[in-house]
C-alpha cells in the first residue's frame, strides 16, 4: 500500500490552520502556485481557503524577521 506525500501547498494548510498564521515566505508560495496555474485543482481549493480565511482576519501574514 502507497501512501501520499503531502504537497507543499497542503503543508502549508496544515500549518496555517493549527498556528492561524501564514508566513509571508509560504503567502508567496501560494501566490506564485496561482500565477503559474500549476496547482492541482484540490491544491487551488486550499489555497483559496487559506487566502480567504486571511481576508477575514482569521489568518495572519506574518513579516520575515
Amino acid at each position: 500500500m502507497q501512501t501520499k506525500s503531502a504537497s507543499l501547498i497542503e503543508e502549508i494548510f496544515i500549518k496555517a490552520s493549527l498556528s492561524h498564521n501564514v508566513t509571508k515566505s509560504d503567502w508567496q508560495k501560494i501566490e506564485y502556485a496561482m500565477a503559474e496555474d500549476c496547482a492541482t485543482l484540490e491544491e487551488r481549493l486550499l489555497i483559496r481557503r487559506i487566502q480567504h480565511s486571511v481576508y477575514r482576519g482569521w489568518f495572519r501574514v506574518l513579516g520575515e524577521a
